[in-house]
């Protein structure tokens, strides 16, 4: 106490994001001094959680309204059973973090004139880990308070915790450090903390600038500890709030501490406010120190979960007998203080803190405040609207009365026009003037946390029109993104469909989501949940929907017609793209191509690494969205690699014998019904699809178009490896995949393979043939005939069905062969291993003629 400048250390470099709470705000002085300070150290992206009772009443002032949230930094109302009453500010960054937890509240007072406690953890990457956990602990304990927030709310919070790596992997827990909070436990915060008092008590040293009227909290200690040598009760006696009539006649000793408080960093004269909380427990194992947030009161320490205050505290123990943890946190002298006089008692009335704390009373009888955040088509608000309200821009000007849609799963839905979403700052009642709901602008802020791999990304996109030569730039920030990132999934959450309604929570461009088809074209409403996070969602959005769509049609100069439309017509060819002269197309392609083979055994490893870990199916959920991004930039690369300077030049940017492993080993890794991947993936993600999952099946049966695996024509696969390959395990490989097809799946294949045609190559043909024997198959799967004849005459490409105990049930002829006991029959594993059986024991699959031709006629 003393020792800090808070202030003074808003300004330490090295970090990119901040989370702060706090229970009384002064939005002006966060937005001029304490933002102000962060962002001009580099701390870009910065989140504030806010009581929402105190918010209302702030709000409320015209004057003390926030001017920057919602796009600026992201402002957030929370709501306890009590007060929302933790001091934190965590600042995180991509080797270091810095942890507070103390008494301070974001206010003038809180960080600069008030006497306060907090405990300061520094973790630089180097020693022991022991810090990382506590970190950890407060993170968990805020995201807690989150669960029910807005989308966009819940991903500007995770967008700062992922700018620090470092807060993945193992870390040892210390048994003397202790972060303790009272959302996540129904056990009372005095009942955990009395567990972490070791041996019997002897002295115990409460402050506080706030006592409920029975003192409760005190009595507890009493009750629980019975501390041979008493309870001291350090108070200022002029700022304490407290019943001086209960106090003076209470069996513990009040002592005045403010002879005692320190008076650096004061100018003379000045006294400063009492506003620390500390419990100290001397026993005859040691002593423990536990610094918060917490007064002693029954809010913050006795009351059940629904009524109780939010609070955080650090416990800390030390095998010492003396005082040495009290005398770091500069309350040694207290125990010497004198006590509270008669005439002080006599003197004594409860008095408000300086900052306007008011006994952290557990109801409030003013409401909270709403957030809302700007969706697609309006807004989404964070609770139960029913009348009109009026959008204000940020002079609170009208811009536009809106109805709202009913309310559902307690989140209201507001139509709006775009310039209304977009200008708006402020959502106002028509019936009830008072009513606000504060804007959050879920794409403004996401511009704030975007890392910079995403800015050389947009520099790259923005120069490669003119220069092809940025393409090394990109596919060094995808593999970055791919491999490289500490953090690319979501976390599974059971049950979770996205927004009510189907609503669409976050715009495409930001919406950290691979979730878009394969044309590069964002789906307006989405069912399936997009699990890919970090910035391996985020580049990979704005990459593949730039060269999937944006710049074909910028390259081509014909936006109204597809590549589909210009194949074989007059313009076939479009406009030549002029490249720098010094530019050597020849060896960017061949540096594409080696990027390519590089990602693709990049991709083979981590697959091979998900099949290794039997027992845990996270890895195949991680595998499938680095799947889906590899693929999706493959397919996008194809498409680029359609500009007239390649074309001309007859280069490729694609390596096809890297193309034909991946299908072939991939698909060994996935389609496995019981232990492949695919399967694994979804039990990870609680049985619920998501978008990456069915982008990987869609890509790859798109693969199989671009590899040249033809069923109308298998003796003529354009990209065969070897001259004399066989021509039917790729087949399978296809067949393999037909039962994880659905129509979303199909859309995907329709719309990237029309996006690539290939040269002598019709894709409407190519279509017409494989999705009905894709589906014909999947069909027999589902419902195989009974009926079925086993045994006859069989060659090579028949497909023939198996007993149940075979799964996939369905596979196709690759070889026959006599034997001893009749034809046999070579087929494939799901593995990819071959295996032989006898004919007599399958079945034949009869072939309609509508669905294909040529299976009838072989």
């Amino acid at each position: 106490m003393g020792d800090l400048a808070l202030l003074d250390r808003l300004s330490d470099a090295g970090f990119s994001a901040s989370i702060a709470t706090t229970y009384n705000v002064y939005l002006p002085f966060y937005e001029q001094l304490v933002l102000r300070r962060l962002r001009a150290a580099g701390c870009q992206h910065n989140v504030l959680l806010v009581d929402a009772s105190q918010l209302a009443a702030s709000i409320a002032d015209e004057h003390q309204r926030p001017r920057l949230a919602g796009i600026d930094y992201t402002l957030v109302p929370v709501s306890a059973g009590g007060a929302f009453h933790p001091k934190v500010l965590l600042r995180l960054g991509k080797r270091k973090g810095s942890l507070y937890v103390g008494s301070h509240n974001l206010t003038l007072a809180g960080t600069g004139h008030n006497h306060e406690l907090t405990t300061a953890v520094r973790y630089d990457g180097t020693g022991s880990r022991e810090a990382v956990v506590h970190f950890r602990e407060v993170i968990a304990e805020l995201r807690g308070y989150l669960e029910t927030s807005l989308p966009g709310v819940r991903e500007a919070f995770e967008a700062a915790v992922r700018t620090a790596p470092w807060l993945s992997g193992p870390a040892p827990v210390s048994p003397d450090t202790v972060v303790v909070g009272s959302h996540r436990d129904v056990a009372t915060l005095w009942t955990r903390v009395r567990k972490l008092v070791r041996g019997a008590a002897r002295r115990v040293l409460v402050v506080g600038p706030f006592f409920d009227e029975e003192l409760s909290l005190l009595r507890a200690i009493a009750r629980d500890l019975l501390p041979t040598e008493g309870i001291f009760v350090a108070i200022d006696p002029e700022t304490v709030s407290i019943d001086p009539t209960v106090a003076a006649a209470a069996p513990f000793r009040f002592v005045d501490a403010s002879g005692q408080l320190p008076r650096e960093r004061r100018r003379d004269g000045e006294r400063g406010y009492l506003h620390a909380k500390a419990l100290w427990f001397q026993t005859d194992e040691g002593e423990l120190l536990v610094l918060g947030s917490a007064n002693p009161t029954a809010a913050a320490f006795l009351l059940d979960l629904a009524n109780r205050n939010a609070e955080i505290v650090v416990a800390r123990w030390s095998e010492a007998t003396t005082t040495e943890l009290l005398g770091e946190a500069g309350l040694g002298p207290l125990l010497e203080a004198p006590p509270v006089t008669e005439t002080q008692w006599a003197a004594l009335h409860a008095r408000n803190d300086a900052d306007g704390e008011s006994g952290d009373a557990p109801a409030t009888d003013r409401a909270g405040v709403l957030l809302a955040e700007t969706v697609e088509d309006g807004f989404l608000v964070g609770g139960v609207i029913a009348d009109r309200v009026v959008a204000l821009d940020d002079d609170g000007t009208e811009l536009e009365t809106l109805q709202p849609d009913p309310p559902a799963d307690s989140k209201t839905h507001v139509p709006a026009s775009a310039e209304t979403r977009d200008r708006a700052r402020w959502l106002r009642s028509t019936t009830d003037q008072g009513s606000v709901v504060l804007v959050h602008h879920t794409t403004r802020v996401a511009e704030l946390y975007v890392s910079s791999a995403r800015r050389e990304l947009r520099a790259a996109l923005g120069r490669l029109d003119e220069d092809p030569s940025q393409l090394e730039t990109l596919l060094q920030l995808t593999e970055k993104a791919i491999f490289d990132s500490g953090d690319i999934t979501r976390p599974a959450v059971r049950g979770d469909h996205g927004s009510p309604d189907g609503v669409t929570a976050t715009p495409v461009s930001e919406a950290s989501s691979l979730a878009i088809d394969a044309q590069g074209r964002p789906s307006a409403r989405r069912k399936r949940r997009q699990i890919a996070s970090g910035d391996l969602a985020v580049l990979l959005d704005a990459l593949i929907h730039r060269l999937g769509q944006g710049l074909l049609s910028v390259a081509t100069g014909d936006e109204g017609r597809s590549e589909e439309e210009l194949v074989g017509s007059d313009d076939d060819e479009p406009p030549i793209a002029t490249p720098p002269l010094d530019l050597d197309l020849s060896a960017l392609a061949e540096k594409c191509r080696r990027k390519v083979k590089l990602l693709v055994k990049r991709m083979l490893a981590q697959l091979d690494k998900a099949k290794a870990a039997p027992d845990d199916a996270e890895p195949s959920r991680r595998a499938v969205v680095q799947l889906a991004a590899v693929l999706a930039i493959i397919r996008a690369l194809r498409a680029y690699e359609r500009r007239s300077e390649w074309r001309r030049a007859g280069l490729r940017l694609l390596d096809d014998k890297a193309l034909v492993q991946l299908f072939d080993s991939a698909n060994a890794s996935l389609v496995p019904p019981e232990d492949g991947i695919l399967a694994r993936a979804l039990v990870a993600n609680y049985d619920e699809p998501f978008e990456e999952h069915h982008l990987v099946i869609g890509l790859l049966v798109w693969l199989a178009w671009e590899t040249g695996i033809d069923l109308e024509h298998p003796l003529s696969a354009t990209l065969s490896v070897e001259l004399d390959a066989d021509p039917w395990p790729p087949l399978q490989w296809l067949l393999f995949l037909a039962p994880w097809i659905d129509d979303h799946v199909t859309r995907t294949i329709e719309d990237a393979v029309r996006a690539t045609p290939r040269r002598g190559h019709d894709p409407e043909r190519w279509l017409r043939a494989h999705l009905p024997w894709l589906q014909f198959v999947a069909s027999i799967e589902r419902s195989p005939d009974p009926s079925a004849t086993l045994g006859g005459r069989f060659a090579r490409g028949d497909l023939v069905c198996l007993a149940a105990s075979q799964r996939p049930r369905v596979r196709l002829v690759l070889r026959v062969d006599d034997g001893t006991q009749g034809a046999k029959l070579q087929l494939m594993r799901p593995d990819g291993t071959l295996m032989w059986m006898l004919a007599s024991r399958v079945a034949r699959v009869p072939t309609e003629p509508n669905v294909h031709a040529a299976v009838g006629a072989r």
